[in-house]
């Protein structure tokens, strides 16, 4: 049987580390793997001439999952915030944005707030430990409240610029360049 090949959107969660897979014309799905003997067959029928159809561009749902999906590991990653207090050495700390992590600052902001001084150990996401006193657990839970905050009208811009007629923003690369808050 002689089958004709089309490329696969990058979000069609086949692609490989290089985001190549295509789709058989009897509807097989068919990922990058050199020991996949389709794959060799697909690689065979490239090597003759032929070529395969180019993928579907992203529809704007499939655009606006991928932008939540950035945006919550955006969150889960986390970045290094300074919680010192003014002329005082450098703090620095890693702290995420999930729902989770902000919950627990919130009770060591309560902490902080009745015990200023007092201390407690922070154990950040690459389970390093940082002994911070209370008032710099309130300094914490502020700038990651801040941070968490800035980044929900960025999603909604960005979600806005995948929506518009015509769209401002409509490949997975834009997306994936998109500069987000770092406050």
């Amino acid at each position: 049987m002689t089958y004709s090949y089309s490329l696969l959107s990058s979000l069609s969660g086949m692609a490989s580390a290089n985001g190549t897979a295509v789709s058989r014309s009897d509807g097989v799905s068919i990922p990058s793997d050199p020991r996949n003997t389709d794959w060799q067959a697909y690689q065979a029928w490239v090597a003759a001439g032929n070529a395969p159809v180019p993928a579907s561009p992203p529809t704007a749902m499939e655009l606006k999952r991928h932008a939540d999906k950035t945006w919550a590991a955006l969150l889960a990653a986390g970045r290094i915030f300074n919680v010192s207090a003014s002329g005082a050495a450098a703090v620095s700390v890693l702290c995420d944005g999930t729902s989770g992590t902000r919950a627990d600052l919130a009770l060591l902001a309560l902490f902080g707030q009745a015990n200023p001084a007092g201390t407690k150990t922070w154990v950040d996401n690459n389970n390093v430990s940082t002994v911070l006193t209370g008032t710099q657990f309130v300094t914490l839970a502020t700038v990651v409240g801040n941070w968490v905050a800035d980044t929900y009208p960025a999603l909604e811009t960005l979600r806005g610029q995948i929506a518009a007629t015509p769209p401002t923003v409509a490949t997975i690369a834009q997306i994936d360049a998109y500069v987000w808050p770092a406050s």
